[in-house]
């Protein structure tokens, strides 16, 4: 079957994430992805593609992202954010709702973005990230990410002198 990309590949291929867990999908919704395209580009005849870098937790999660946006193509984010509440910078709802998880997993799901070339799933993930950051002082910064201060009173004395222009 010729796809939308131009690839002659089964209907449905197969994703195995890196603790061995197989994922069933259409090729258009894996073809989202610029890591799977290319390897199927590379490889006609394949129809399981291995994601070594990403947990089946992960990529469960990123599935469910690719099988929504396989005939709904993702909004455009406007960088920066116009509004601090995330949801008013988002078009879909849907998009608001898949981002409300752990701070761990939407870390993954970045980091796995990354991984697999999926920009509007890496721009949708960063987003929600910058929004929770938003307008907060390095010490809320830290409480919401449950970052650890490791400077010095002097150091951070210092580093605040030099980013005095950062400062609300």
């Amino acid at each position: 079957m010729e796809t939308d990309f131009g690839l002659d590949v089964a209907p449905i291929v197969s994703l195995k994430s890196s603790d061995g867990v197989i994922f069933k999908l259409s090729s258009k919704a894996a073809f989202l992805s610029g890591f799977i395209k290319a390897s199927a580009e590379s490889d006609a005849s394949a129809n399981l593609f291995d994601v070594p870098q990403v947990t089946s937790t992960v990529l469960a999660k990123v599935v469910e992202y690719l099988e929504y946006h396989e005939s709904k193509p993702c909004g455009e984010i406007k960088k920066p954010l116009e509004y601090p509440e995330f949801a008013k910078n988002i078009q879909d709802p849907w998009d608001v709702e898949y981002t409300n998880i752990p701070n761990p997993l939407l870390f993954s799901v970045i980091e796995a973005s990354n991984f697999m070339d999926i920009q509007p799933l890496l721009n949708l993930c960063c987003a929600k990230t910058a929004s929770m950051i938003q307008g907060k002082s390095p010490e809320q910064i830290r409480a919401e990410f449950n970052i650890v201060n490791d400077f010095t009173p002097e150091e951070e004395a210092a580093v605040r002198a030099e980013n005095k222009w950062a400062e609300p």
